[in-house]
């Protein structure tokens, strides 16, 4: 279970980074800028995102010969940004028109200053937020995917491994499949709940009254 928990681990922190930076600096772009910038990336964005990530994932991974920790995780990053752009579009959507932006365009600043200083700050909490849940839905994706078989590959180890080779043992040894079972549980729900903490701590005015 230890030593399966860090390709696991690995691999929802290494996609939900990946798509943080591509989802934030595409977001920015698509809502400060609009019209053509964001007909074009919106609309390439929608027809990934039509594409059930794990259809996609399983039909790329099954391609590729040597399945390990970047390659399992570029392919999901490659069929889950759009759902961060989409997240950081609407959150700077909220505030790209706010006085105090007005303001620094009144003032002569740089379009890359307003976005750093002005917009970035305020519109980084929901997305921040949600990216703590995701990554117990990766977790969980590479365990569906590698159960599958076209997840990770031995002698690399992880949940979804552990939980693959313990198929034909299921009726002699269920722990063997009851146990990876447990933790990649435990872990989405800690990182879930963890994200709902970050996120309430970043942006007050998302708490349930």
């Amino acid at each position: 279970m230890v030593y399966g928990a860090r390709n696991s681990m690995a691999i929802g922190v290494v996609v939900v980074l990946g798509t943080l930076v591509i989802g934030i600096v595409l977001g920015l772009l698509v809502s400060y800028f609009g019209r053509l910038v964001d007909t074009f990336i919106s609309r390439t964005g929608d027809m990934i995102f039509a594409v059930p990530y794990i259809l996609g994932a399983i039909v790329f991974l099954n391609v590729i010969e040597s399945r390990g920790v970047w390659e399992v995780a570029l392919v999901l990053i490659v069929f889950t940004w759009p759902t961060q752009m989409r997240l950081m579009r609407s959150s700077v959507l909220s505030v790209v028109n706010s006085d105090y932006v007005m303001a620094a365009r009144a003032l002569g600043a740089y379009h890359m200053a307003i976005m750093r200083r002005h917009i970035l700050p305020n519109a980084l909490g929901p997305v921040l937020g949600y990216s703590g849940l995701y990554v117990g839905i990766m977790i969980a994706a590479e365990a569906a995917l590698t159960f599958l078989g076209v997840g990770l590959e031995l002698p690399a180890i992880s949940w979804g491994l552990q939980l693959q080779q313990a198929q034909g043992y299921i009726q002699q040894q269920t722990y063997l499949v009851v146990f990876p079972m447990i933790f990649v549980g435990i872990t989405v729900f800690a990182f879930m709940a963890m994200g709902d903490a970050v996120r309430d701590a970043i942006d007050p005015k998302s708490k349930k009254k």
